[in-house]
């Protein structure tokens, strides 16, 4: 299916980084992050914290969902049923094939939907827990904004947002981040 095919049938997906050789080579990105085992247990523990006290069933959003390794982290806590959503058909495929068991149980949903549009169109407060993964720093000023403001309508009053993203620093704390 043509981008422009997928466009119209899905809606506006926004817009499209990773398809293509991104998508094909999006395995060699963990190689970029040798850190990427201790931000995961961050999200693990943060995520365990915060569903301990909390009765099932808890809804959580993993926002540009990529090939599921922040889904494959919600999903390791029963009391949670996961949608994932990307705008990448290919990042997607990714996904489904990693987490086929999780799908076909029916504690993962996968949406192919732009996050802004996906996350208007839920109930104000209906959202336990939304996580994200090295997403939101590749989004432009105006949407990441618009974007963290559904976030904060859809987030139910005692959620969490959970982003394992960079961020810039400066000066010397910048310099130790890279030489780290």
């Amino acid at each position: 299916m043509s981008k422009e095919a997928a466009a119209e049938r899905h809606g506006d997906l926004g817009e499209q980084r990773f398809s293509g050789k991104l998508s094909d080579d999006y395995p060699l990105w963990r190689l970029a992050r040798p850190f990427l085992d201790e931000v995961h247990d961050v999200v693990a523990g943060e995520l365990r914290n915060f569903t301990r006290t909390r009765e099932p069933p808890l809804h959580a959003l993993d926002t540009g969902m990529g090939d599921g390794a922040i889904a494959k982290l919600l999903l390791h806590d029963a009391k949670l049923d996961v949608v994932g959503v990307d705008n990448e058909p290919k990042m997607l495929e990714q996904a489904r094939k990693g987490l086929s068991a999780a799908l076909a149980s029916g504690r993962l949903k996968i949406a192919l939907d732009d996050a802004l549009q996906f996350l208007a169109g839920q109930p104000p407060q209906s959202i336990d827990v939304i996580a994200s993964g090295y997403v939101l720093h590749n989004l432009t000023a105006d949407y990441r904004d618009r974007l963290y403001g559904e976030i904060w309508r859809a987030l139910a009053p005692s959620g969490i947002l959970i982003n394992a993203d960079k961020y810039a620093q400066e000066g010397e704390a910048h310099r130790q981040a890279l030489r780290w």
